[in-house]
């Protein structure tokens, strides 16, 4: 019996790696963005060395209490600063089944009157597991969404980081 990778083709792997790329340099801008962002913000340098050693679910949190905090001055109002970030919530989410979770591929059952094996390739989701019993897989579709909907995040706060950097709107905290 042949091993479900050796029928998964070099192009399918090399295109599911090159996604699996692209996502985590999506999530590495957004979280650079973020860790800017709290450097503009805090400015005790060891303070903001504390900060950033947290985990980017810490990270997140401080960031939104500090911009709502300075909400006057930027060109978001609360709502718009709590839907952002959790949007980025739902992003890092995804990352972290993407980078904490096996890249597998499985031999399904061949369907009657097939000869072909079917296939089946993927990250198995096992950490940050949503579906309770059922298997959740990140396929190359659900991958694929993940990459076109990181971008805008990551747009919103560079735009966000951009105000807190201009003079006339940089808040002092």
């Amino acid at each position: 019996m042949q091993s479900p990778l050796a029928v998964l083709t070099e192009k399918e792997h090399q295109v599911f790696a090159h996604k699996v790329g692209h996502a985590i340099q999506n999530f590495g801008a957004i979280e650079f963005l973020a860790n800017h962002m709290l450097e503009l913000l805090v400015l005790n340098q060891v303070l903001y060395r504390t900060i950033v050693e947290q985990s980017i679910s810490r990270r997140l949190s401080v960031l939104e209490k500090l911009l709502l905090r300075v909400q006057p001055k930027i060109s978001l109002n609360a709502n718009e600063l709590t839907a952002l970030f959790s949007r980025i919530r739902a992003v890092f989410k995804e990352r972290n089944k993407i980078a904490h979770n096996p890249f597998v591929a499985e031999e399904l059952p061949t369907a009657p009157g097939s000869t072909a094996p079917s296939l089946r390739f993927g990250i198995l989701v096992i950490r940050y597991h949503d579906y309770g019993t059922e298997d959740e897989w990140i396929d190359l579709p659900a991958l694929e969404t993940c990459i076109r909907n990181s971008p805008s995040v990551q747009e919103e706060l560079a735009v966000l980081s951009f105000t807190l950097e201009t003079p006339a709107h940089s808040p002092q905290l």
